[in-house]
């Protein structure tokens, strides 16, 4: 059985049902395909052909790799805890394998993330590590590193009753009228604290993604949220810095400023070569110059978080 989906702005067609995602009933050629299966032979050595592209510095126990990326007539992901994608050239095919302990749910959290940010660079799309909002019809994008609070900041807003558009990985594009980003899919995904503070439920009302992965879904209709389920003009792009201080962005950064604190914010950068890197430059480029870049830091409690993001929505809704 084939399952059709749609997210950040492609369609995809795949062996098994990939969770959370928006399903497609239209009839156009799918964008890409993905094939995931279980095994216990994963191949994560180069094979004949490839060469090393990236090796992180991260390593496990075992001082494996965390992630490996091989080169040949495509790109191999190889993840030291047990899944390996393969993602042809054109970003059009997306083959993939786990193995136990993981599950088809982690597997899929890979594909929603780092194989499918992937596949739009090959397609010459540029995504920021950012989570998105829409307030009163544009996107506010809510930019930084692992463990800067994109995912509570955006989960805040939603509680507020703002749409959300997407969680971790938003693509954008530059059209003659704006910068528009493109919708992911119905979920967010929050830590313990995040649920609890911000959310008021009880943990046992949303599931982790995994018995791997700790953190807890936010399936946005099952729990009384809003999707926005088609692309959005951004207003504005916020740099979530440490906690501290005022609940309130500062000064926008110049167009120079701000294309360097994009480049830094940008999903998989470190991932590009030299034509992949043009590609964002000129993207980033023109988002920093149309859309105001900011720094924004809130206090570090969770549980005024959700006020402090209703005072940036009333403050953009008026104008200051």
């Amino acid at each position: 059985m084939t399952h059709r989906c749609s997210a950040y702005g492609l369609v995809g067609e795949s062996n098994i049902a990939l969770p959370g995602v928006v399903a497609d009933s239209g009839q156009a050629p799918a964008d890409v395909s993905v094939v995931l299966t279980e095994s216990d032979q994963l191949q994560t050595a180069a094979l004949p052909g490839e060469r090393a592209w990236y090796v992180s510095p991260e390593r496990d126990d075992a001082d494996t790799p965390w992630l490996t990326v091989w080169r040949g007539d495509g790109f191999r992901f190889a993840y030291g805890e047990g899944a390996v994608f393969r993602i042809g050239l054109n970003g059009a095919a997306v083959d993939g394998a786990w193995r136990a302990p993981l599950t088809a749910a982690d597997a899929a959290s890979y594909v929603l993330g780092p194989v499918l940010a992937f596949a739009l660079r090959l397609r010459g799309v540029v995504p920021l590590h950012a989570g998105a909002v829409v307030v009163d019809g544009a996107a506010l994008l809510f930019a930084g590193a692992a463990g800067a609070g994109k995912s509570s900041t955006v989960a805040a807003m939603g509680s507020l009753g703002h749409a959300v558009l997407s969680d971790d990985v938003v693509p954008l594009s530059v059209t003659p009228a704006a910068v528009v980003a493109a919708p992911g899919f119905p979920r967010v995904s929050v830590w313990d604290d995040t649920a609890s503070a911000i959310l008021g439920r009880a943990l046992r009302d949303l599931q982790p993604w995994s018995a791997s992965y700790g953190k807890r879904c936010i399936d946005l209709h099952d729990h009384g949220f809003r999707f926005h389920d088609a692309p959005a003009p951004v207003r504005a792009i916020y740099l979530l810095q440490p906690p501290g201080g005022d609940d309130r962005p500062s000064r926008r950064l110049t167009p120079r400023e701000a294309l360097l604190a994009l480049a830094a914010n940008s999903y998989g950068g470190y991932l590009l070569d030299r034509r992949m890197r043009e590609v964002e430059f000129d993207v980033l480029g023109s988002v920093a110059r149309a859309v105001p870049v900011s720094p924004l830091r809130f206090d570090g409690d969770l549980s005024r978080l959700p006020g402090a993001c209703a005072a940036l929505a009333a403050s953009l809704v008026a104008g200051d």
